[in-house]
């Protein structure tokens, strides 16, 4: 069979299983083997290049569209624009590291040829994409030429670490990269002078990290400690404080994963006290602590954070409908729509979020100004505030 899967792999894409008995006389003697072992892994390879398809056509709807992304206005559409964004890059990074993967699709194709007289229907496409993807980064690169200008806002510690490379700029906040920067012969050239401050960079982080993120665990086990102290004390904090809850669950379940990634491949060049962490533990005891009280007081944060709705966020935002200066009838509606939902909102009552709504404010048109920080209190609603109301909790 080796030197059919060899054959394959020089002939790729074009292998012709007709012509070809004296190369591919194994394969067609466990052609229905083959298909059989095989098939899970095609059909994994078609859903990916399916999967490329829908993303990129979304790219290009969102692109058109002239959405506007900010972590503060819509929440929802820039994580999941984010991690879309992540999660397409991660799986063509994975693809172009399978090794075998012409052989695979290649075998494949001229088992089904041989069983059925004609090649899979996805062939075609599907070997197209295998060869453009040889080079993902710089395929990636092309891609994202029309997106580039995207801001990229804040990306938890897990999703980050999902890349395998990436630029400071990527992990700060933004990053522009023109395609045409990478066929320039000077600036290809300058990149040899990058190598060793590349290397020096890994080394200062091999160093270090361990006891960086040591420092940061121990950090968080005294202030969690503190927090879920004060908070099983007085319960009514949680309303205000319910954030401030779920990103300290954040920040210990990120130290978490980056303690068992890297716990059991430490080098001579580390420090193995920096990855035997006896006090794990008391996080992990602190942080199921901590979502005890969320789950057990659930509705003291509920109770706070209707009030603030109802009292506050809907004055605010009808004064910021009123003083739009041009606003589409349909949006003015949605609007117009969700202010009085809001007002009207009670402890007892449900409430469901237009599906537009969240859109409202990343499409293109007339600014809501609902990115600046939030005021705790105003002269005109500072009567209708929720927080005098949380002292009776």
């Amino acid at each position: 069979m080796e030197p059919s899967i060899k054959y394959i792999n020089k002939k790729f894409p074009n292998v012709d299983a007709r012509s070809s008995t004296q190369h591919l006389g194994p394969v067609h003697k466990e052609k229905a083997e083959i298909i059989k072992v095989l098939n899970s892994y095609y059909q994994s390879f078609v859903d990916v290049m399916e999967f490329r398809d829908h993303v990129y056509e979304l790219l290009n709807t969102i692109d058109v569209s002239q959405c506007y992304f900010d972590i503060h206005v819509n929440y929802d559409l820039t994580k999941n624009y984010l991690d879309l964004v992540v999660t397409y890059t991660s799986v063509i990074l994975l693809l172009s590291r399978i090794e075998d993967r012409k052989a695979l699709i290649g075998m494949y194709n001229c088992a089904h040829e041989m069983i059925q007289g004609s090649g899979d229907p996805s062939y075609a496409r599907l070997a197209q994409m295998v060869l453009e993807y040889d080079t993902p980064l710089k395929k990636l690169t092309e891609e994202f030429g029309p997106h580039t200008k995207m801001a990229c806002e804040y990306l938890s510690l897990e999703v980050m670490e999902r890349w395998i490379l990436s630029p400071a700029q990527w992990l700060t906040g933004w990053c522009f990269l023109p395609p045409s920067q990478y066929k320039a012969p000077s600036v290809v050239g300058r990149y040899g002078k990058r190598v060793a401050d590349v290397k020096e960079c890994k080394e200062h982080a091999v160093a270090h990290s361990g006891q960086l993120h040591r420092n940061r665990r121990a950090f968080l086990r005294n202030a969690v400690r503190e927090l879920e102290a004060l908070l099983s004390d007085q319960p009514g904090l949680l309303g205000p404080k319910a954030l401030c809850v779920f990103m300290a669950l954040s920040l210990c379940r990120d130290e978490m994963n980056w303690l068992v990634r890297h716990a059991e491949h430490v080098t001579k060049t580390k420090t193995p006290e920096d990855y035997a962490d006896s006090h794990i533990a008391e996080l992990l005891f602190l942080m199921e602590q901590l979502r005890t009280l969320v789950h057990k007081h659930s509705t003291v944060i509920q109770r706070y954070h209707v009030q603030y709705l109802a009292r506050f966020d809907a004055l605010l935002l009808s004064d910021i409908i009123q003083n739009l200066t041009v606003c589409p009838e349909e949006e003015s509606i949605i609007m117009s729509s969700f202010v009085s939902t809001l007002s009207s909102l009670t402890l007892k009552q449900g409430m469901q979020v237009p599906p537009r709504l969240p859109a409202v404010p990343g499409a293109a048109g007339p600014p809501v100004g609902c990115a600046g920080p939030r005021p705790r209190s105003s002269p005109e609603h500072k009567n209708s505030h929720p927080g005098s109301d949380q002292r009776s909790m």
